[in-house]
């Protein structure tokens, strides 16, 4: 009689250890809040025409995106933002060879713009980043 309790004890012992077990699989890590960052770069009073992307750069969450600029200033991160406070910045285009036969070419800074721009570090552009759809204008001022 005494084994047979011990037994289901053991087997219930078990079906516990594997409930406890399975329920912590699968758990894909903390939930950040996002939204869209679609909006305008403008140098001044006119569209954004520099050779270069937008970079975003959250330094306390370590996030950074990146966004191309087309000919009308227009520009869109292509996906979710995560929620905070972004220093903008630009960085040199990336030169893609049509032939991929091709060597690849080397980047050039757009030396019109002024070097604060090119930098995290000196940026003074900010974007907050909400939930939901942002929209911002992004100007940069030439010296």
């Amino acid at each position: 009689m005494k084994e047979i309790a011990m037994r289901k004890y053991g087997v219930l012992i078990i079906l516990v250890c594997v409930v406890l077990i399975s329920s912590g699989c699968g758990a894909s890590g903390p939930e950040f809040k996002t939204g869209t960052l679609t909006g305008t770069a403008k140098i001044g009073d006119r569209p954004f025409d520099a050779d270069a992307v937008l970079m975003f750069l959250d330094s306390t969450s370590g996030q950074a995106y990146t966004a191309p600029v087309a000919a009308d200033g227009k520009f869109s991160v292509g996906e979710e933002v995560r929620v905070g406070t972004y220093t903008v910045y630009l960085a040199p285009k990336p030169q893609a060879p049509d032939d991929p036969e091709m060597q690849p070419t080397g980047v050039t800074m757009d030396t019109s713009m002024p070097d604060k721009y090119w930098n995290e570090a000196t940026s003074d552009l900010k974007v907050t980043v909400n939930e939901g759809d942002n929209n911002p204008t992004v100007v940069f001022e030439k010296s």
